[in-house]
């Protein structure tokens, strides 16, 4: 089995018409900076945005694919079943302010939220932001619903159930944190009580978390480098036993925090401030950071995290 580098350098960008799949493509032929990296989550795959296009890299397989959409996505958001089928959807937000979801693998794309016909109400962050799919207990819809911010700085739940057209059937405002909300990290049990928590950025590029119970709490030492999109990456366990948000700090730190605002920086000085994502890079059930280098705009990993933390050049495993 042969192994190659990805470098990712300067040049124009390649990208695919929307709903066209490339398969074994690579990585290299559409990411050239990390502007073109938007990175979300993943163990397998590494999903992110290339231009306005959705791409899923599968790193043991080295194959880069076009995720099939309706419209130009600007924001995406970590990978679950939310409109109907068991298979993963991404959820997105386009550059009009719609949101839709669409399988991962898969044609199904649906509309959830038709930005257009919302009037005075709620209107979608449509920039620099990120979205999640989760189930929120304290919410009145069930099931998973996509979170988003709005522009007004509160987080809102859609329903993938509801009428795209109709505020009132599709939005739930889940809640309006005193220092803003500008996107969701993800949904998760941050502080292991027993119960999921949205993890959250507020206004000033912080990190937060939303508790059931509708308190916020600060994450310390969660301040969020924000350049190519917000520096951050889907909560996980990096292999340390406990779960942890990847995040690039102002100072172009690759870092991870837990809840309580303890902080490991894993290589300083090395990240752009874009997004980060966990990702099981070689297939040893463990994720890796995975991030885009400031200098030369390369995919880089982290791994053995807690060792050695050696970074690495993204190499996938190929025939």
């Amino acid at each position: 089995m042969k192994r190659r580098n990805l470098i990712i350098s300067g040049g124009v960008l390649a990208t695919l018409s929307l709903g066209a799949t490339a398969t074994n493509a690579s990585l290299q032929d559409t990411v050239k900076s990390a502007a073109d990296f938007r990175a979300v989550v993943g163990s397998d795959p590494l999903v992110y945005v290339s231009g306005d296009t959705i791409r899923a890299y599968y790193p043991l397989e080295n194959t880069d694919q076009s995720v099939q959409t309706t419209d130009k996505a600007e924001i995406i958001g970590d990978a679950d079943s939310v409109i109907g089928s068991s298979n993963a959807d991404v959820p997105y937000t386009t550059q009009k302010g719609d949101v839709h979801a669409t399988e991962l693998k898969g044609t199904a794309n649906q509309l959830l939220y038709d930005g257009k016909t919302q009037g005075s109400g709620a209107k979608v962050a449509k920039s620099s932001s990120r979205n999640a799919i989760g189930e929120w207990p304290p919410a009145s819809f069930s099931g998973n619903i996509v979170l988003v911010a709005d522009q007004n700085g509160n987080i809102l739940g859609i329903d993938p159930g509801g009428t795209p057209t109709s505020p009132s059937t599709v939005t739930e405002q889940i809640a309006s944190p005193g220092n803003g909300c500008s996107g969701i990290v993800g949904v998760r049990d941050i502080d292991d009580d027993g119960s999921v928590e949205i993890v959250f950025i507020d206004g000033s590029s912080q990190l937060r978390y939303l508790e059931q119970d509708g308190t916020t709490q600060k994450v310390s030492n969660g301040g969020i480098g924000v350049n190519n999109g917000p520096g951050v990456g889907l909560p996980a366990d990096f292999g340390r036993g406990k779960i942890e948000i990847p995040f690039v700090d102002g100072s172009n730190n690759a870092a991870l925090v837990d809840y309580q605002g303890n902080k490991t920086i894993l290589k300083s000085g090395v990240a752009a401030k874009s997004p980060v994502a966990p990702v099981d890079v070689n297939g040893d059930t463990v994720r890796e950071y995975v991030f885009t280098d400031s200098s030369a705009g390369e995919v880089h990993y982290i791994e053995d995290i807690g060792g050695s933390n050696t970074e690495q050049t993204l190499l996938a495993e190929g025939s």
